[in-house]
């Protein structure tokens, strides 16, 4: 039986690879990939049976990797043997109908070096699936500016994966998370499935937020290991 936690997608493995950011290590009927985002390493593997153990990974400065169904548990002691720790868990939340839109302010689309810039002040770069730059593969962004221009909210959206969305401090509470979803389930309303969020299980906020907008969990849990 397969082991795996690679989750990325057919295209997004071409346009890394096209990009020279990932490095593929084959090794006894395994594969680990790595991917390699601004001084740290992602690592994805996959095996036909029994995972073997690491190759020498020791210039790393930071791997971690995530499981994105139920956690097998053969796998999960393998990675405490090799060292890994668990940073987080997190829940999936779906929406089958589009949500309720509450909008405060307009939601337009986003440059990707702004986002960027307001993702990293807003997470660690171990809690989000996103790099701290883009290389250009960040395609459906949304931002709610103010009078200024500057960008109070941006979103990421992924098809219909929601996979960011931060508000500056001082903006909060004005609906600005509500307008972003509203921008983004109107331009993904085409797309086939359900829509989806991850949210770190602890991060309260984010959930009653996306409870209020039509998110629900769906009973698919996540866990984030961190190997340093």
């Amino acid at each position: 039986m397969r082991i795996t936690n690679n989750y990325l997608m057919p295209g997004q493995v071409r346009r890394l690879d096209a990009l020279g950011l990932l490095s593929h290590i084959r090794v006894e009927g395994a594969t680990f990939t790595l991917e390699h985002r601004d001084g740290y390493q992602r690592l994805y593997f996959s095996s036909e049976g029994e995972i073997p153990d690491l190759p020498d990974l020791s210039h790393i400065l930071t791997t971690y990797l995530t499981f994105r169904e139920a956690v097998d548990s053969a796998a999960e002691s393998w990675l405490y043997r090799q060292g890994f720790k668990l940073a987080h868990s997190l829940i999936r939340m779906s929406a089958q109908q589009q949500p309720l839109r509450r909008v405060i302010g307009e939601a337009v689309r986003a440059e990707e070096s702004e986002a960027l810039k307001l993702f990293a002040s807003a997470f660690e770069p171990i809690e989000i699936d996103l790099p701290k730059s883009g290389h250009g593969l960040m395609e459906s962004l949304f931002a709610v500016r103010d009078s200024s221009g500057a960008p109070m909210g941006v979103l990421y959206a992924d098809g219909k994966t929601l996979a960011a969305l931060a508000v500056e401090p001082e903006a909060r509470g004005q609906g600005i998370a509500q307008s972003l979803i509203a921008a983004y389930v109107s331009g993904a309303e085409s797309l086939p499935g359900d829509y989806r969020v991850w949210v770190v299980d602890s991060n309260s906020p984010a959930i009653r937020l996306y409870s209020r907008v039509g998110f629900a969990p769906d009973g698919l849990r996540s866990n984030l290991y961190v190997l340093r």
